[in-house]
């Protein structure tokens, strides 16, 4: 199902669960909206959950997921197992998700389910549990598509085996199973991870040759990823001028990929000219549109620009999020302009809005900047007071950083509240315990 029909019959519930933003549970805003007499469907929720794994909230997408389970009207289907395996690996790690499959009925530990793991296994780089794994799959003759065989493709670019990926190729021609757009795409990034970009060029044009691919914008986003990371800014603009003659003007995530890859090569133009069609195709945009186009601008080192883009978003935001302006903030910092960062805080704090962790951390690498160690401290302080366990965690510079300083002024309550963070939190991060062990 497209966006646009997700928001159309979804939307005000999305809203009202995209509100709850870092908070523990939203859970809470399910049983509000049936306590006021609103019916809930399955696949409603199901595209609610599909929108916030896109968006990274698993936590979230996990909750809504459990409480499908939970609920007797609702029937399951192995779909959901997949699904909630995926989630678990990633809000829980991927002993949970193992504990979770194997706990499975044998009638669902299916190919979805079974896919899932390899995925989970993939995304934590565990190439031999993988591989065991995807020899079980081809036993019980699941191997049936290209996507087990892309995940274990996938596997090896990410840990730099390339020696193996001849082999995956190969097996795949003795089973008569097809590449598609998503095996060639990957082949091209391998080819790039090895800074062999004509034999990426060559898989192309395999690709193109091949009639039962279709080669859409998703593979021209691709390439000009990858000729912007080797510098070839010329063969980069072609890819996007390939790109916008496939334009779908209900495709949302297009217009953002495009902004995206246009500021990568410093293209103003493009960048803009994005943002324009975006808007014309989505009167409605929504935070994360915002984001990036702010990340975009900042890139471009259009901090101008930016501002005018923060004021249009507080003109029409419903739902203020501090992750918008943030992005604005950073920039401010990373320019020396701590000054303009504290004020829009302050302004922000007098119409009643109410600053992120994320936001003080990034006043408080300001005043770090500016050796204002006391605003510092209070900055941190604010970020610590809001703080809640499955969310933000202070960069490991900015603790070492601060400890420094309460070493050096004997503010032995601070010293020690900082250490006791560590401990509490149990922040294995190398960068912590030497942050630690040098004070």
């Amino acid at each position: 199902m497209s966006s646009s029909t997700f928001f159309s019959t979804s939307f005000n519930l999305y809203r009202r669960i995209s509100r709850v933003g870092c908070n523990p549970s939203v859970i809470p805003e399910l049983q509000k909206w049936m306590e006021e007499g609103r019916r809930i469907k399955k696949f409603e929720l199901q595209l609610i959950i599909k929108e916030l794994r896109k968006y990274g909230r698993h936590a979230h997408a996990l909750q809504i997921s459990e409480w499908i389970v939970g609920r007797s009207e609702f029937t399951k289907g192995l779909s959901d197992h997949a699904v909630r395996l995926d989630l678990i690996a990633k809000v829980r790690g991927i002993a949970s998700a193992e504990s979770y499959f194997n706990s499975l009925p044998e009638i669902a530990k299916v190919e979805p389910t079974y896919g899932a793991l390899l995925n989970s296994y993939v995304t934590a780089n565990m190439t031999e549990k993988a591989e065991a794994l995807m020899e079980k799959i081809e036993e019980l003759g699941y191997a049936r598509t290209s996507l087990p065989y892309n995940q274990l493709l996938t596997l090896y670019k990410k840990t730099g085996k390339f020696d193996k990926v001849p082999s995956v190729l190969e097996q795949m021609k003795r089973k008569n199973i097809s590449q598609d757009k998503f095996t060639y795409n990957i082949r091209m990034n391998i080819c790039a991870a090895m800074s062999d970009i004509d034999g990426m060029e060559k898989v192309l044009l395999e690709m193109k040759y091949n009639p039962m691919v279709n080669t859409d914008w998703s593979t021209y986003g691709n390439l000009a990823n990858i000729y912007i990371k080797a510098g070839l800014s010329d063969k980069a603009q072609a890819m996007l001028q390939e790109m916008e003659m496939k334009i779908n003007q209900w495709d949302r995530e297009l217009f953002i990929y495009l902004i995206t890859l246009y500021a990568g090569v410093g293209n103003k133009d493009g960048v803009n000219r994005m943002w324009q069609s975006l808007k014309s195709a989505f009167p409605k945009l929504t935070n994360m549109n915002f984001i990036c186009m702010l990340d975009s601008l900042v890139k471009l080192d259009d901090l101008e620009g930016a501002e005018k883009l923060i004021e249009e978003w507080e003109s029409a935001v419903v739902d203020y999020d501090f992750r918008v302006p943030n992005i604005l903030l950073k920039a401010y910092v990373n320019n020396g302009l701590v000054e303009k960062a504290e004020l829009f805080v302050e302004l922000a704090l007098d119409k009643q809005r109410k600053p992120i962790c994320n936001t003080w951390e990034i006043l408080a690498e300001g005043y770090l900047k500016t050796m204002q160690l006391d605003k510092a401290t209070q900055a941190m302080d604010k970020a610590l007071s809001i703080m809640k366990q499955d969310e933000w965690k202070p960069k490991p510079a900015n603790v070492q950083a601060l400890l420094k300083h309460f070493q050096e002024c004997s503010d032995m309550e601070h010293e020690e509240q900082y250490h006791k963070l560590l401990r509490d939190m149990n922040f294995a991060n190398k960068e912590y315990k030497e942050s630690c062990d040098t004070q």
